[in-house]
């Protein structure tokens, strides 16, 4: 979650736009085309769906979580920066093995860190976007030197994503819409991989049913388990996020908001695209050590169970929208 700096990295590579009194919104943008007659939401769970959530190891997102921290850094301009994204799409490929309809590229940009972009190719021109950032950054002393394990912040979030990209890939799931997943660059230094990814959907005026950004997951310190950001987000997106907790998750939730563009979701928004952040704290009770050398899986308890929650939310979004299975949905 970047935090820090943005006003100057925000002015310094997007000097033409302008956080304003609407949090950086712009009513000229073009808007995103939104599916025609949308699906009612049921007011029941769906058994088939329950059934995809319950595949969710909490054991293989852990070490998941414990292999991206074990890099000393994953600064976008740190050599292990780099690595870490060619050894991610590298696992990603493995966990594709054997699948035609699943596309795994990176994404260049100036600086030296790529995005890496997987798609599970669906029959219909539509896509379905979840992602998070794969930098870190420690903002006690900033630099490739830097000891940055963020095992929270993203380390986590980017451990979801794979854990829901093998459940479908190993259980033969085959989309109706694009399926797309980023590990983003650059965020912690001004939301700068997802600024170009979005800005590129605009450009080309793809069809988004939705986007979901996955950025801290682990930390299970707040009063409530899954919060809704509620500012530089889809309030429709957001209403039906809340009804799959209220379905599938069965958790205390709530609503709470940046008041900056804190995270890789706000890009999507300022481009017109449906987005939406359930974060892991309120932010009065977020996690104390993003950002310094201390984000660690033992100042988390050495365990993954909130992270689980995460997955079924973004499992659920992805079956639910997806509307292969029966009773599957999309929102108004």
């Amino acid at each position: 979650m970047q935090k820090y700096m943005f006003i100057l990295y925000f002015g310094i590579f997007l000097g033409l736009f302008s956080c304003g009194e609407n949090n950086g919104r712009n009513s000229n943008k073009i808007p995103a085309r939104t599916p025609s007659n949308p699906s009612p939401i049921p007011s029941l769970p769906n058994g088939e769906i329950q059934n995809y959530l319950a595949l969710v190891s909490e054991n293989r997102i852990l070490n998941d979580i414990k292999w991206l921290s074990s890099f000393k850094t994953r600064y976008y301009l740190a050599p292990e920066g780099v690595q870490v994204v060619l050894d991610l799409k590298e696992k990603w490929e493995q966990l594709s093995q054997g699948r035609n309809d699943i596309k795994i590229e990176l994404i260049d940009h100036e600086w030296p860190q790529p995005s890496l972009k997987l798609t599970f190719i669906g029959d219909i021109d539509q896509e379905i976007v979840i992602g998070g950032h794969i930098d870190s950054i420690n903002t006690d002393n900033e630099g490739v030197e830097s000891s940055a394990p963020g095992a929270d912040d993203n380390a986590s979030g980017i451990s979801v994503i794979t854990e829901i990209i093998k459940i479908l890939a190993e259980s033969g799931y085959k989309s109706k819409n694009q399926l797309t997943f980023y590990a983003y660059a650059a965020e912690e230094v001004g939301l700068r991989g997802s600024y170009e990814i979005a800005k590129s959907y605009q450009d080309e005026n793809k069809f988004v049913r939705g986007v979901l950004n996955l950025d801290g997951t682990n930390y299970n310190g707040s009063s409530k388990k899954i919060v809704l950001i509620s500012d530089s987000t889809s309030s429709e997106q957001n209403t039906f996020l809340a009804k799959i907790i209220d379905d599938y998750i069965k958790v205390d939730w709530g609503y709470d908001s940046c008041d900056y563009a804190c995270s890789d979701h706000y890009p999507w928004t300022y481009y017109g695209f449906k987005a939406s952040f359930p974060a892991e704290a309120l932010i009065a009770e977020e996690n104390p050590y993003i950002h310094t050398s201390q984000d660690t899986l033992e100042n988390m308890g050495y365990s993954a169970n909130h992270s689980v929650l995460f997955a079924k939310l973004g499992l659920a979004y992805i079956l639910s929208l997806d509307e292969v299975l029966e009773n599957s949905v999309t929102f108004h």
